[in-house]
């Protein structure tokens, strides 16, 4: 009779330990995802092929320095401050990337908040165009 006792105690707090560890895995999972679909969205690459024009009017021509650009799925983040962060690197390089953070606007869409060049990038646009900031 005791080791009944025990062995429907040790459920009883397995469960009440288990299932809200299941359920806050599962959220953030899901945010992840919602995250990562938001990342691909058309409207965001659009965001970020607007933005990286702004730094290389030339970018993705034989004239421009940024040929390409690739969204790093790894780096994906909530950002303390709000909003979602990712790296995206530029031609395949690891040297030459962008951070890049998106927040919510008023109208509940999302918009680029940060658009930060690694130095390498920067030295690289800086010598083509001259100084960027």
């Amino acid at each position: 009779v005791i080791m009944k006792k025990r062995y429907v105690f040790l459920i009883v707090v397995t469960l009440l330990i288990g299932v809200p560890i299941l359920r806050f895995i599962a959220s953030k999972q899901q945010m992840e995802q919602e995250m990562k679909e938001a990342v691909y969205d058309s409207m965001i690459t659009e965001l970020i092929k607007k933005n990286i024009k702004e730094y290389d009017p030339n970018a993705f021509t034989d004239d421009g320095i940024i040929k390409s650009y690739k969204i790093d799925s790894e780096t994906i983040s909530q950002n303390p401050m709000g909003g979602i962060g990712f790296l995206i690197y530029v031609n395949n390089l690891s040297d030459l990337y962008v951070r890049i953070t998106l927040h919510s606007n008023n109208g509940g869409g999302l918009v680029v908040n940060s658009f930060n060049p690694s130095p390498e990038l920067i030295n690289l646009l800086e010598e083509k165009y001259g100084q960027i900031y």
